[in-house]
Parts: C-alpha cells; structure tokens; sequence
C-alpha cells in the first residue's frame, strides 16, 4: 500500500485527488440518501444530485489516476486528456441539480442542456486539439463556470445561503483557474502553482457539495 501511495509520478497532486474521489462518492452517497428521504420525493432532485455526485467523482478520479500514470507517453496523453475533459463534466455537473431543482422551468432545462452542450463541444475540441495554449483553454473553463451570468437574476434568487455558496466556489475555481495558467505562486518545490490548485480545487468542490446538499437534495 504504501509503495502505491508513494509510487505517483507526482504524489502530492494525485494524494490529493485521490482522498477527493473517495470522499466525492461518500458525498454522492449522501447526496443520495437524502434526496430518497425528502418529503415531498421528487425523482428530478434525486436524478440531478446523482448527476452532480458522478461529476464529482469523474473528475477526481481522472485527476489522481493522470496524476498516477507512470506509462507510456501515449498513455499519459490519454489520461491528462480525460483529466482535462472531465473538468467540463464536472462545471455542467454542477450546474445541473441548480437548474433542475432551483430555476423555474423550462428556463432551467435550457440552462442544462446549454452546459452540457458547452461541455460536449470542450471535451471533443479538448481532444482534436490538446496543445491549445493553456491560457485559451483555462479561460473557456472560467467562461463556462460563469454560465449563470447570462441570466443572474435567475440564479440570484435561489435561496441567499445557497447562492453565496455557490458564488464562493465559483470565485474559488476561479482564483485556482488564474493560477494554473499563470504558473504562479511557487511557494516549495514539492508545493508549486499546481498542488496549490489542486487544493483550491477541493475547497470549491465542498462549497457547492453543501450548497446542493442543504438546498437541493
């Protein structure tokens, strides 16, 4: 076990995403359970919770296990190609139980299906061109995250707790997005830019995890 939990090509950033996975689906599970106890029930909120949880552990696991790869150049390629593509499913993940559950319809089936398209385009646009300048593709990640400008009257009026929360990690993302394309702070040699990101990264995850949690579940 421990030549495993130290075998990473880089430990600390999968370390840290792969605690973020196992906690993503004790989340889920959470997400879940709760969800299948309200009262009154509603499949929709079961289903979107469901969609965000998936995201979540999408993303994380795909983040440890590029972070894990010691194979092959090709096969790293692969792996950072699904660890970048998940990032999308993650944002329209959790826009999703929001705009199910908390806009009004059908103004909130528009807004998913607008994320998910967004992400459908990023991830194959991810995938045909990969050696994009990291501050284009950074920036249409923070571009998609803000999605809920175009109609921020909407999403404003969810519950106040529940859109702080959601403001907060977006701001975080956000803050983390900067960044990881400037390559900058470098505290440490072992605690660059990147493993600052990665906490960043969970930081904001948990603000909406309790946002959907407490408001939507």
């Amino acid at each position: 076990m421990k030549q495993f939990w130290n075998g990473a090509r880089e430990p600390l950033s999968f370390q840290t995403h792969f605690v973020g996975a196992f906690v993503c689906l004790l989340g889920t599970i959470l997400l879940i359970a709760k969800s299948l106890r309200a009262v009154p029930y509603s499949l929709l909120n079961t289903v979107s919770v469901t969609i965000f949880g998936i995201s979540m552990i999408a993303l994380y696991s795909a983040s440890a296990a590029h972070h894990y790869c010691n194979g092959s150049d090709r096969t790293k390629l692969i792996f950072r190609k699904l660890d970048h593509s998940m990032i999308y499913v993650l944002i329209a993940g959790t826009y999703t139980p929001f705009c199910l559950s908390l806009l009004p319809h059908p103004k909130g089936i528009y807004f998913t299906i607008y994320v998910w398209a967004f992400a459908l385009i990023g991830i194959i646009v991810k995938c045909c061109w990969f050696n994009a300048p990291r501050w284009l593709y950074t920036s249409i990640y923070i571009i998609m995250g803000w999605t809920a400008l175009l109609d921020l009257p909407a999403f404003s009026r969810i519950n106040p707790t529940a859109f702080f929360l959601v403001l907060l990690g977006g701001v975080i993302y956000t803050v983390g997005g900067v960044m990881y394309a400037l390559k900058k702070p470098n505290f440490f040699a072992k605690f660059g830019f990147h493993e600052l990101f990665h906490v960043l990264i969970i930081l904001a995850t948990l603000c909406h995890f309790f946002a959907v949690y407490y408001f939507v579940a």
